[in-house]
């Protein structure tokens, strides 16, 4: 309890007291008051301080839970992310791959003038190029993170932004590409 209650609380008892006839107060009576009053306030300053304790403990925990799953959820997003860049480079990559084992087939003095040589060696080009666009994004990706690392989260924010187009690009190129194989190859079936 704080003193201006403790002096109300007394001066209401007193009150009491005088209402009920009495006009001397034993000093014994109201020693042996204030002391239950003082104990009073002890016990209620440490129920606040354990309640303080408790509720902090609380909140400490919390936060502790909170990193946690934020970090568990940060792991995720990361382990997805290195997975879909991967797969950008091995789908491009496969599919130069196989045009160049195509070409390699069917190469002859005569595959140069033909309708697939137009187009055949144009997609082999943005296949490469979605390789090197997945590569690009996989080196900033890994930069962005060494600047969220130390705190520079404005310049993070913008090589994470080069890194997202740059993985977009890369699935474009792969989607033009094989949009120009499919023009070569049903050219020369037709």
């Amino acid at each position: 309890m704080e003193p201006n209650q403790i002096i109300s609380t007394v001066k209401s008892e007193l009150e009491k007291l005088k209402k009920s006839g009495h006009k001397d107060v034993s000093i014994q009576g109201l020693e042996n008051y204030l002391d239950g009053l003082s104990n009073q306030a002890a016990d209620s300053k440490d129920i606040r301080l354990a309640r303080y304790n408790a509720e902090n403990q609380s909140n400490i925990e919390k936060y502790k839970e909170d990193r946690a799953e934020w970090r568990e959820l940060f792991k995720a997003t990361v382990g997805h992310s290195q997975s879909a860049i991967k797969l950008q480079a091995l789908v491009n990559g496969g599919a130069a791959v196989a045009l160049l084992a195509f070409i390699g087939k069917i190469w002859s003095p005569e595959f140069s003038g033909t309708v697939i040589a137009e187009f055949i060696p144009f997609a082999l080009i943005l296949y490469c190029c979605g390789v090197g666009a997945a590569v690009i994004t996989q080196s900033l990706t890994y930069i962005s993170q060494h600047y969220f690392t130390y705190d520079a989260d404005k310049v993070a924010k913008v090589i994470r932004f080069f890194a997202q187009c740059t993985a977009l690009l890369s699935l474009v190129l792969f989607f033009v590409a094989t949009y120009y194989a499919y023009l070569g190859f049903t050219n020369v079936a037709s």
